[in-house]
């Protein structure tokens, strides 16, 4: 009898390895399950709006006289934290009073490399993708602008931002974007000779070309899903 209980008792201790060792096996499987049905979207269209302000010659100062802004954009996401964003733009933008210049129209194309702080998509069961984030940008444009749209000149544009993943295809954007001018026109935005920096008056970078900023907020479509399994798995 004392040995048919141990055996018993052996039978149960096995049973109890044998499923433990299972439930390992479904831990380490599933999280490759979940990943393969979770969608990761590889472009993003978005339109967005906001206001856009000059620092030159005739202000010195951030948010003096803003106007408004609007433009079109189309973004590559290479995986969670990088994505590569062209975008155009229009913008108008003001000087001082003072100086009785009308208001100066321009178009603003350019594309930008951002960064995520954080592993950026909806939140899903690995803990470091977040659905909110900062990021940064950094690229190269070219900027038409002038009463007959005639200058022009190549910028270079710095971003600072939030986004937010609303849903698995929409995402909100807030941007704050610097436009240095550099070459060909770069110190006429003021579309007048007697502001072009003639007398060195421009201190408002240390390049003493013009700049422009825009403050936006826009929202983004994806679209283009990535067909392959848990595509992130191995970092």
């Amino acid at each position: 009898m004392q040995a048919n209980c141990s055996f018993v008792k052996l039978r149960h201790t096995r049973n109890h390895i044998i499923a433990a060792l299972v439930a390992l096996c479904l831990m380490s499987v599933v999280p490759d399950k979940v990943a393969a049905a979770i969608p990761f979207y590889m472009l993003d269209l978005g339109i967005y709006g906001g206001t856009t302000y000059y620092v030159g010659e005739l202000h010195e100062h951030i948010f003096m006289n803003p106007r408004y802004c609007g433009g079109l954009s189309l973004s590559y996401k290479y995986d969670y934290r990088w994505s590569f964003t062209a975008k155009s733009e229009f913008d108008v933008i003001a000087f001082d009073p003072k100086s009785n210049l009308p208001d100066n129209k321009m178009i603003n194309t350019d594309v930008i490399a951002e960064f995520n702080f954080f592993r950026f998509d909806v939140a899903q069961y690995d803990p470091r993708i977040k659905p909110i984030t900062p990021y940064i940008g950094l690229g190269l444009g070219f900027a038409i602008f002038g009463t007959k749209f005639t200058d022009n000149a190549l910028y270079l544009p710095f971003t600072i931002g939030m986004k937010w993943k609303m849903a698995p295809r929409w995402t909100m954007k807030l941007s704050w974007q610097h436009q240095l001018y550099l070459f060909m026109d770069a110190d006429k935005l003021e579309n007048n000779a007697n502001y072009n920096n003639t007398y060195q008056m421009n201190k408002a970078n240390i390049l003493r070309n013009d700049l422009s900023s825009a403050l936006t907020l826009g929202i983004t479509f994806s679209f283009a899903r990535k067909n392959s399994g848990c595509r992130f798995c191995k970092d």
